[in-house]
């Protein structure tokens, strides 16, 4: 059964390499053909333009002739304009190219590994790399002559539609001197290096290897178990312990007999969102992850709170009068600022409901679709949009979730966490921060 899969993985592979293949030559096949109609079309549009401006500047046209004149120069300059945007899409082509080479690379590295031949053997017959993060993006050596003929014949192009309209100044009120011309033929030049510099770079750190990381808070930055048994007991004289939480929420652990109500309370107690404990090596960590390795952290938390429909109504105005002048954002935020813990961005995820989302004159529908796209921001919709790489949780069923937008899904091991039956073979447990800490670096380096 184990030769089988293996078989079948390995023609898998082969036919991967043979559809990469004839898609890296299409696609140089693509931009040669843009390329060719681009430099055709460029070549007429000057010359007709420099004929236009020569027998303008020449003759006294008629006004027809000068409308005429004006049309060309008009349409000099968006065809220039086309012209960078056509080396925006002209360089994804060639990134293209440069992502299936990559995947070439990829499986000539299987191949090789799996034969194991002598390194001075291999180095005899591979002429090609192995490497998935060769040839780069940023091809200085080869792809950039391409830019330098886009931008100076995109320049000569405006320049010409520029001196045009300003031979036609006796009949526009259009004047543009020749330092002008030249400083707009020099921006332009650079606009084309600017668009594929960051064309490249988007390619290289984003486009599908984000650098962006997400975080949950609670049962991944802090010991949550450990405070939420500390505040129960506190508040109703018990006993729980850290390990006897086998489900999330705790009202659903049949054993225990924590009531919603009880849960609650806790949830409800400003002391609790202030003093939830910290792992040893959170701050440590996160702050590696991100000034170290140059990660950006995204951290996100499901807070819910204050709900005090969910508390018993004899306690619920002492709770009330509790979070006058707080929200969970404040607390939030405090308790990083208060335990070190350094991000770039925070998502609280709070649901907004139809009847909360008052926008006048829109339908239930119209909110739904409203509240959908542009409210209900939370972990899912974020890794999806932003192609996040990694994530850090601690809930089982949002990591499953979430192995399917993301490359690996770390998962802190909690008590509640630990019956899961099959995972998906992208989620990794670990045990502590560092444990991610330490793979993603060996993953990006």
């Amino acid at each position: 059964m184990a030769d089988k899969s293996k078989s079948d993985f390995n023609n898998f592979l082969q036919s991967e390499y043979n559809s990469v293949a004839q898609a890296h030559f299409n696609t140089n096949q693509s931009i040669s053909s843009f390329f060719n109609y681009y430099i055709l079309i460029l070549s007429i549009s000057i010359t007709g333009g420099s004929a236009i401006a020569n027998f303008y500047l020449k003759q006294q046209s008629t006004p027809s002739f000068a409308t005429l004149a004006w049309f060309t120069s008009i349409g000099l300059i968006v065809i220039a304009l086309i012209g960078l945007a056509l080396l925006g899409y002209i360089s994804n082509l060639r990134f293209d190219t440069i992502l299936y080479a990559r995947s070439v690379n990829g499986i000539r590295k299987f191949f090789f590994d799996q034969k194991q031949l002598d390194p001075d053997q291999e180095q005899y017959i591979r002429a090609l790399p192995k490497s998935t993060s060769f040839p780069r993006f940023n091809e200085k050596t080869y792809f950039l002559f391409v830019v330098i003929v886009f931008s100076i014949l995109d320049s000569c192009s405006l320049i010409a539609g520029i001196f045009l309209l300003h031979s036609l100044k006796g009949h526009l009120l259009f004047e543009t001197a020749t330092n002008d011309m030249l400083f707009w033929g020099i921006a332009f030049i650079v606009s084309h290096f600017i668009l594929y510099i960051l064309l490249a770079r988007h390619r290289e750190n984003s486009y599908i290897k984000s650098f962006c990381i997400g975080v949950d808070i609670d049962g991944v930055l802090n010991d949550h178990c450990t405070s939420f048994c500390d505040t129960f007991n506190r508040l109703h004289n018990a006993t729980l312990a850290p390990l006897q939480i086998k489900q999330i929420p705790v009202h659903d652990c049949k054993d225990l007999n924590v009531t919603k109500e009880q849960e609650a309370e806790v949830f409800h107690t400003i002391d609790y969102w202030t003093n939830l404990s910290t792992f040893s090596d959170t701050a440590k960590a996160l702050n590696t992850l991100r000034n170290n390795i140059g990660c950006k952290i995204h951290i996100f938390t499901s807070r819910p709170w204050p709900q005090y429909s969910e508390l018993p109504e004899d306690k619920t105005a002492e709770y009330k009068k509790e979070w006058v002048g707080k929200s969970i954002a404040i607390l939030t935020r405090a308790w990083l600022k208060k335990n070190n813990i350094t991000f770039d961005k925070i998502t609280i995820e709070k649901s907004i409901t139809i009847k909360q989302s008052r926008i006048p004159f829109v339908s239930n529908v119209g909110r739904f679709f409203l509240r959908m796209h542009f409210f209900n921001e939370n972990r899912f919709t974020v890794a999806a949009n932003k192609r996040y790489r990694y994530f850090i949780e601690d809930d089982i069923s949002k990591a499953i979730k979430l192995s399917h937008l993301c490359e690996v899904v770390f998962l802190m091991d909690q008590p509640y966490n630990r019956d899961t039956g099959y995972l998906p073979k992208n989620i990794i447990r670990i045990y502590k921060l560092s444990d991610a800490l330490h793979r993603i670096r060996d993953y990006m380096f």
